[in-house]
């Protein structure tokens, strides 16, 4: 599986990059949010036919059980909540709650990038990281070059009147 901490990380140097990545990495967790989620479904409906055949089981056999006298709803329940059938189970459900869980966040956090994108866009655009603009940020312009941020400028405005078409 994909680190989102990887995933969730902008290089706002290469927003073109990031536009084009952005919804791979939002269908990646998407999926992985819905198949954990099914996944959690499933266990859940495992766990519940195990406890109540294990209800089943103690009310029918309760002598087996250590009872003198047929175990009410609240004592079986009780008793099912010991046997390994049940844990065993019941584990798996809380496994597949967690992971559905850190997928979900996962996948909000894939919205969060695509606000933050939009938003880096909107301040390339309106020439935020020019030389105009509080000159050198933090020594990137030497980095990168001049020509190269004049070349990411129209690559972002490019594409955002695409996507804006589209």
């Amino acid at each position: 599986m994909r680190e989102i901490s990887k995933d969730k990380k902008i290089n706002r140097f290469d927003l073109e990059v990031e536009l084009e990545n952005q919804p791979d990495f939002y269908e990646y967790w998407a999926t992985a949010h819905a198949e954990a989620d099914s996944n959690r479904k499933e266990a859940e409906g495992e766990y519940k036919r195990v406890e109540s055949e294990l209800k089943d089981k103690i009310r029918l056999n309760y002598k087996d059980y250590g009872f003198e006298k047929p175990a009410s709803d609240a004592a079986a329940g009780s008793l099912v909540i010991s046997l390994p059938e049940y844990q065993k189970a019941y584990a798996e459900y809380l496994k597949w709650y967690r992971i559905k869980a850190v997928m979900e966040a996962a996948k909000e956090s894939m919205d969060q990038k695509r606000s933050s994108l939009k938003y880096l866009v909107e301040l390339w655009t309106n020439d935020y990281y020019g030389k105009n603009v509080g000159g050198n940020v933090n020594g990137v312009e030497k980095q990168i070059g001049e020509k190269h941020s004049e070349n990411m400028q129209k690559t972002v405005e490019e594409t955002v009147k695409r996507r804006r078409r589209e």
